[in-house]
């Protein structure tokens, strides 16, 4: 049986992209993006935001590394687990993106289109 590996997410740095060499010269840019959902529960507003951790490797590093805190972006990818140790000497895990494509978006030139209905946020069950 194939297993799948996919993630597809929008959103928008949170800072700047850092880039790196690792210790076998390969370069890598990290950065994480905010999604943020809306919906509405009896007239009050409500919003939550998630931040996901993203690695752009090798010749997609360098595109990487040109984004700036607050540009809208798709990332396209798959979800790798790991470990690092902290400055306090804790190790931490974690999961981040290994970016296969990433997609400026430019909303000054992009369609919008209703939410379908199928597709809207139910009242019943708002995301958590």
């Amino acid at each position: 049986m194939p297993y799948i590996n996919a993630a597809q997410i929008s959103g928008n740095l949170g800072k700047d992209a850092e880039t790196m060499t690792t210790k076998g010269g390969k370069t890598v840019t990290r950065f994480s993006i905010a999604n943020t959902r809306k919906w509405e529960i009896d007239g009050k507003k409500h919003e939550s935001t998630d931040w996901f951790r993203v690695a752009a490797w090798n010749s997609l590093s360098k595109f990487a590394g040109q984004l700036k805190k607050g540009d809208p972006v798709l990332i396209q990818g798959e979800l790798r687990t790991g470990e690092y140790t902290d400055e306090a000497g804790v190790t931490r895990k974690m999961v981040e993106i290994k970016a296969q494509t990433i997609l400026r978006i430019d909303y000054s030139k992009a369609a919008v289109a209703e939410q379908s209905d199928a597709a809207a946020q139910d009242d019943e069950n708002p995301p958590f």
